[in-house]
């Protein structure tokens, strides 16, 4: 599999604790759509802060956005 710095795609994420909300992006690959509109992907570090580690996810497709 691809890794961190291949990725082709960015998943757009919110976090909010009471009215502080944080918008960021998180690299990923997109590995496939699903009957339910939904799309698998393999995501890349920890929330905002980065890092090497992998997870796969099913989220959303409006969420995944090709990268720049």
């Amino acid at each position: 599999m691809k890794g961190i710095h291949d990725s082709s795609h960015w998943l757009t994420c919110h976090h909010q604790i009471g009215y502080n909300r944080t918008t960021y992006r998180m690299a990923c690959n997109l590995l496939k759509r699903v009957p339910s509109g939904r799309v698998k992907i393999q995501v890349f570090g920890n929330r905002y802060w980065g890092g090497s580690k992998s997870y796969v996810r099913y989220v959303d497709a409006f969420r995944v956005k090709l990268r720049d």
